[in-house]
């Protein structure tokens, strides 16, 4: 995200406390989400209302994920070209049989991801639009994601 040159909003909850020292001397802006075991929403909405204090005039969002380690800038950058081509409000990665994240949102749903409650995340808004106000790009890189230790040993396995 930081080679993009976007402004980068980095959600801490659970570790804060232990993530934030990591992380302090980026050029990102971080928000605590002291909501965090209310589920994934109170994470979008965190984020989402502190990137419009900085930005109120935001024509879009991108969500990434810190579990997906292969996603690149390139990544971002499809998202948003193919944004501008399509002009539609969602762009969703494609990887696996899932549509998700990272995934672009326009304005015209920032209300509704606020809106989001509990464990509900992004994907409900992707599922939602799927037919009509949506785009997706490929992106296999974003399949790989670290939910285990033994996830995380494979992307040490893959590096070496």
């Amino acid at each position: 995200a930081l080679e993009t040159g976007l402004q980068t909003v980095v959600v801490l909850g659970a570790n804060s406390k232990n993530i934030k020292p990591a992380i302090e001397k980026l050029p990102i802006i971080t928000c605590e989400n002291k909501d965090w075991q209310s589920g994934m929403s109170s994470s979008i909405r965190a984020g989402l209302e502190k990137l419009l204090e900085i930005k109120p005039d935001l024509f879009a969002a991108i969500f990434l994920l810190c579990d997906q380690p292969f996603v690149t800038k390139e990544t971002i950058l499809k998202l948003i070209k193919k944004q501008i081509e399509t002009e539609k409000s969602i762009v969703a990665s494609e990887y696996g049989k899932t549509l998700g994240v990272p995934a672009l949102f326009t304005k015209d749903l920032f209300a509704e991801l606020l809106d989001l409650q509990g464990y509900v995340g992004a994907r409900f808004l992707i599922k939602k639009y799927k037919d009509k106000n949506f785009a997706k790009i490929a992106v296999p890189e974003a399949e790989f994601d670290i939910d285990t230790e033994e996830d995380f040993q494979k992307l040490l396995d893959f590096r070496e």
